[in-house]
């Protein structure tokens, strides 16, 4: 087998593999946030792999610094939505108004209350 094929045939397998990452990812963001869905259930796997996504993409576990200011702008914002998404999954209503508000966020601990 010449080298030139076996390039190709690994070229074609990697696009091969792309392409059903691809098309699960399309799936599973489609299961999440489309519409026409009804009241059909998404899947924890899809609503998972979805946040696993995003988690990689907005930098919610790196650093969003880099030297060009404008893409150290565009990394901060793409945190800052991912953050605000799991503070909406993870927060009850009333910490969520005082976050907006500016407000201590009263938080139990134990039996006692705790303002952060």
């Amino acid at each position: 087998m010449s080298v030139a094929l076996k390039i190709r045939e690994s070229v074609q397998r990697n696009y091969e593999q792309a392409m059903v990452f691809l098309n699960s990812r399309s799936t599973a963001y489609k299961l999440v946030f489309g519409t026409g869905s009804g009241n059909k259930e998404v899947p924890i796997s899809a609503k998972q792999f979805v946040l696993d996504d995003l988690k990689k993409f907005c930098r919610a576990n790196r650093t969003t610094f880099d030297q060009d200011q404008r893409m150290s702008d565009i990394l901060i914002g793409r945190r800052e939505v991912f953050l605000r998404i799991v503070q909406h999954l993870k927060m009850e209503p009333e910490a969520l108004y005082a976050i907006a508000n500016a407000l201590p966020i009263q938080t139990t601990v134990g039996d006692d209350n705790v303002n952060t």
